[in-house]
């Protein structure tokens, strides 16, 4: 197999379509992070906003929406509201987080076709009846259609998590240890 195509220069017409999308997904997922530094804020028990902010500052998504979950497990009083907030974070970490981590990190191999390229070990049979044998790639055709529609189910799950929350702050008014109705003293 040639040398790929690594260079930023080499992308080209099909290819500006896939660096879009690429692009997209990494917005989306921006937002959703800032989402859950939101939250974040509204649900930890901490008058000062900046040391609210402290806190997470440093934490990745996951750490985010760990310290949300937990958090949502002891402050929030509704049953199925802490459920559905538990299960868009699941749907987050197990599904939607792969297939970012996919179309962000993989190789990318511009050329004829684009195609993504996974580095990863798997032993197995190229056919039945073969010896095992160990690959180290995957490599996978990709349409930008296809990176375009992992970037609508990160703005989908953060507009229904936006959705979740809102339901979340109307029902406990005083969550974060602070009463939202009043001002602060």
């Amino acid at each position: 197999m040639p040398p790929p195509k690594i260079s930023p220069f080499a992308i080209k017409s099909y290819d500006d379509e896939i660096a879009l999308a690429i692009g997209r997904v990494c917005i989306a997922w921006n937002f959703l992070e800032l989402t859950a530094n939101q939250y974040l804020a509204d649900i930890i028990p901490v008058r000062v906003m900046s040391d609210k902010h402290i806190l997470a500052a440093d934490l990745d998504l996951r750490g985010k929406l760990k310290l949300l979950h937990d958090f949502a497990f002891t402050r929030i009083t509704n049953e199925p509201m802490r459920e559905k907030l538990k299960s868009i974070i699941d749907r987050i970490e197990n599904e939607i987080r792969p297939k970012r981590n996919h179309a962000v990190h993989d190789h990318w191999v511009f050329g004829s076709g684009t195609t993504q390229l996974e580095f990863r070990t798997k032993v197995g049979r190229v056919q039945s009846r073969r010896p095992l044998a160990l690959s180290t790639t995957k490599e996978t055709a990709i349409d930008p259609a296809d990176i375009q529609a992992v970037a609508g189910e990160i703005q989908a799950i953060t507009n229904e998590l936006t959705l979740s929350w809102g339901k979340v702050m109307a029902s406990h008014p005083d969550l974060g240890g602070i009463r939202l109705d009043q001002p602060a003293p």
